[in-house]
């Protein structure tokens, strides 16, 4: 009796491992496929902005190439942008590489009727809120003469614009409007503005001021 009974719970144990091995296999084959296709995903988006931002730059010969510059997004959820740099300007011998710089910042808000109703988002109550909805790289950006970079812009759409006080101000529907700069060298103090009406032309690579526009609903 003993020996049948060790049998049967030899049986039962392998089973039962057996069983615990399907079911974790399944489980890592599961979760590879469903993470690996949204990294298909993810990369097929950044495939297609590259894509247009080569495109611009072959047929247009602009020094900065922002093709999709408008896109709609939920609360607290994200959207993500692309921005093209061509450099056109060879540094002299002997000096190191002049650098590029991209800077974003936050402009202004319009309400869901296309109306502005006069928030600057670059005030006070707001910048450093709507500075939390932006995530991009601000270094120093090394390009090789004829050559260009694309650097991703990510915005995220969080519950909160601003603050009043100690209290905060929730974000309405709308369209959110950021700016963008592209700096050939170190801009200094003046890549803490991002305003044409303060820089200038003359300070940013290809003399304007880009637009960034995030529409809530």
């Amino acid at each position: 009796m003993m020996k049948k009974a060790a049998i049967e719970l030899s049986v039962e144990f392998i089973v039962t491992f057996i069983l615990a091995v399907v079911i974790f296999s399944l489980s890592i084959y599961f979760a590879v496929t469903f993470f690996g296709g949204a990294e298909e995903i993810r990369l097929s988006i950044d495939a297609e902005t590259e894509s247009s931002i080569h495109d611009l730059f072959a047929q247009s010969g602009t020094l900065v190439a922002f093709p999709l510059n408008k896109k709609e997004v939920y609360l607290n959820d994200q959207v993500i942008f692309g921005v093209g740099v061509l450099n056109l300007i060879k540094d002299l011998p002997g000096q190191d590489p002049t650098g590029y710089y991209l800077r974003v910042r936050p402009h202004r808000y319009i309400d869901e009727r296309g109306v502005e109703p006069g928030i600057d988002l670059s005030t006070p109550n707001y910048l450093p809120s709507m500075q939390d909805w932006i995530r991009y790289s601000n270094n120093t950006n090394i390009i090789d003469y004829n050559e260009y970079i694309t650097t991703p812009i990510l915005v995220e759409a969080k519950s909160v614009m601003g603050k009043q006080g100690t209290d905060d101000i929730a974000t309405k529907r709308g369209t959110y409007v950021f700016n963008i700069c592209i700096f050939r060298g170190d801009p200094g103090p003046s890549g803490l503005v991002c305003d044409k009406n303060i820089l200038g032309h003359s300070q940013l690579y290809s003399n304007q001021v880009y637009k960034l526009y995030v529409t809530v609903f």
